[in-house]
């Protein structure tokens, strides 16, 4: 669905102890900061611009070559070798602080462009086998923005050196930069029974995670001197150095079932498993000065993070009301639970005189919730005589499936806020001549200012 608004901020100042007020240097403590999983933010989308312009309402259509994917069940009914390729278009925009101190909890726009080659396939019928070989880009965001520190209009100045470093009354500011991309490579088969009212079908893929991100916090000590004119983000406010460039992959399945009844109507069921990726992150901590303090510079051990792709399965309907009228219908679950592990579900850090965390990991700072998505479409196919072509409409729900706060601390309340569920709205076109198929879909989202758009191209050879 790659969509969304996110809001990425990590709390490097409340997960460090802070250093001691009576000295003048000292030694960066070597603790890891936890991973903020609003950074690792999975969006799935279907592939292939006629599946989109149904609201992704596939499962139990899945009559082209994009049913490698979505439901692999439905490749029989492709008796030619066939190829297919489509091409995805986004402008979206996230929300982050703004930068202002009287509007310090409110959010700013920041938009950005994504486009990718989103799918390929070749299909090869054998007899009463359909093989498939493909691409998919499952998931694909991209985040950038910039904002300067801020304090909440509500505290008093200047602030206290134990107040700067627990991010009390104030964030640091901010440069940051990420990509995200999960692309599966698969191959997949599918076998009728029934006198082919019955289908069953399977996909091996790897699936191909890689993960680039910079994280730049800047802190400014003008604040201690009750100063609100701040240098803003410069070298020598630099505090902290996120730095993330990896590439995982591991092996997943996708199996589904298509029944047809009669002709006019066919169901499908799908269920597709994920592996764990793991993924290495480094934290720097420069020299940094504040107060009457120094700061050595020090280098966090690399962390390693196990981010579970979450698991998903639905079902689905395709009903031919008359000749040229169809509808169809899906409801889809995906378990965006599996990725908030324990050691990625506590964000504040309260540590005892030793230095140990004293805050268990069975008491969460965060959650995110399993979806469940409901999609509904509708294709009109207009009866004219040399050229097929098709009208398509759909709608689906897409519920929140980022990190939340169950904490009551106020600042991440407003940081990682529980927003609104969204609804997609999607309309697209197609036509064929002989052995061509031309697709073209659009995608806008409420809560969201984000346009999408897809073009597939299919070939019968």
């Amino acid at each position: 669905m790659i969509k969304r608004i996110t809001f990425i901020i990590l709390l490097v100042n409340i997960l460090s102890p802070p250093p001691k007020l009576f000295c003048q240097v000292h030694e960066r403590p070597n603790q890891s900061v936890p991973f903020n999983l609003r950074y690792f933010q999975i969006d799935y989308g279907v592939s292939g611009a006629r599946a989109n312009s149904l609201g992704g309402a596939f499962i139990g259509v899945a009559d082209d070559a994009t049913a490698a994917t979505i439901n692999p069940a439905g490749l029989t009914v492709l008796t030619r070798l066939e190829t297919s390729a489509s091409i995805l278009l986004r402008r979206s925009e996230i929300k982050e602080l703004d930068r202002s101190r009287e509007k310090w909890n409110e959010k700013k726009d920041y938009s950005h462009l994504e486009t990718d080659l989103s799918y390929g396939s070749i299909t090869v019928p054998f007899k009463k086998f359909t093989f498939a070989g493909y691409w998919d880009v499952k998931s694909h965001t991209t985040s950038q923005f910039e904002y300067e520190q801020v304090v909440t209009s509500e505290l008093k100045l200047p602030l206290t050196l134990p107040q700067m470093l627990q991010c009390i009354g104030t964030c640091p500011g901010c440069k940051f930069h990420s990509n995200l991309q999960i692309m599966n490579l698969g191959l997949s088969v599918a076998y009728p029974f029934i006198t082919y009212r019955l289908s069953l079908g399977f996909s091996l893929q790897v699936t191909k995670l890689d993960f680039s991100l910079s994280e730049t916090q800047y802190l400014d000590a003008s604040l201690l001197e009750g100063d609100l004119n701040l240098k803003g983000n410069i070298a020598e406010n630099i505090y902290s150095i996120r730095r993330i460039d990896e590439s995982d992959w591991d092996f997943s399945y996708t199996f589904g079932i298509l029944f047809k009844p009669n002709s006019k109507l066919s169901a499908g069921i799908v269920y597709n498993e994920y592996r764990e990726l793991l993924v290495n992150s480094e934290i720097f901590y420069p020299t940094f000065f504040i107060d009457n303090s120094t700061f050595l510079p020090a280098k966090a051990e690399n962390e390693k993070i196990n981010l579970k792709v979450p698991d998903s399965y639905g079902i689905g309907l395709y009903y031919k009301i008359t000749d040229w009228l169809r509808i169809s219908a899906d409801i889809v679950r995906i378990k965006y639970s599996d990725m908030l592990q324990d050691s990625l579900a506590n964000v504040i850090k309260v540590y005892d005189e030793s230095g140990n965390n004293s805050i268990p990991y069975n008491f969460p700072d965060l959650k995110i919730n399993d979806a469940t998505e409901f999609h509904f479409g509708v294709e009109y196919l207009l009866p004219l005589k040399k050229v097929k072509f098709a009208l398509r409409g759909g709608i689906y729900n897409d519920q929140f499936h980022l990190p939340y706060a169950v904490d009551d601390n106020p600042t991440l309340k407003v940081l990682f806020p529980k927003e609104k569920d969204l609804i997609h709205f999607t309309a697209g076109f197609g036509f064929g001549i002989k052995n061509i198929t031309i697709d073209f879909a659009a995608k806008v989202s409420t809560q969201l200012k984000e346009i999408e758009s897809i073009f597939s191209l299919g070939m019968r050879l």
